[in-house]
């Protein structure tokens, strides 16, 4: 039960990096991924393409919050020592 409540919140924050508009919102959601990231290696590693996927064209983003980069860049460096 605790990977599908795991992967539901994977999924819940992909969603809300890739479709919110408020740029805190954002923020918030590249903070979580990345503390999910280090704390579940075993699912991340599941699901370490399509986080990837999801991540890096939010670099690309013209968002006005420094901070969100700055979380998917701190995600990418956690992911990256989990594969």
């Amino acid at each position: 039960m605790k990977r599908a409540t795991e992967t539901s919140f994977l999924l819940q924050i992909l969603t809300e990096l890739e479709y919110s508009g408020m740029g805190r919102n954002k923020e918030s959601a590249a903070r979580m991924l990345g503390h999910l990231v280090a704390t579940s290696p075993k699912l991340i590693k599941t699901y370490r393409e399509p986080v990837l996927t999801a991540l890096l064209p939010k670099l690309k983003d013209p968002d006005p919050n420094p901070w969100v980069v700055i979380n998917i860049l701190v995600t990418l460096g956690d992911l990256a020592q989990v594969t």
